[in-house]
């Protein structure tokens, strides 16, 4: 079912949903993905790996790039850069990116 949502083939081990960092934008990541037509996608962080929260992303590419949102419902097949929420520097964060 993961592998449906992300829009991988599950018999291919080399074929696989990928996040990349891109850059540090200041104190927030810009994280790339391939975005799937009718594809919802959230993203969460959390400081221990075990209490996860959801985190407000702006996409750069835009026609208002500074709207913060929750979600992203893609409308194509694309790369999509999004800039994540910028976090305090002085604690370890991780992320990561929910597909519905």
């Amino acid at each position: 079912m993961q592998e449906y949502l992300a829009g991988t083939y599950a018999f291919d081990p080399a074929d696989g949903f990928r996040v990349d960092f891109k850059r540090m934008k200041g104190a927030a990541p810009v994280l790339e993905f391939l975005a799937l037509r009718g594809r919802a996608y959230s993203m969460q962080t959390t400081t221990n790996l075990v209490n996860w929260n959801t985190m407000r992303f702006r996409i750069p590419a835009h026609a208002d790039p500074a709207a913060l949102r929750t979600t992203y419902s893609s409308t194509d097949v694309q790369m999509l850069e999004v800039e994540a929420e910028p976090q305090p520097a002085e604690r370890k964060i991780f992320y990561r990116l929910l597909v519905q």
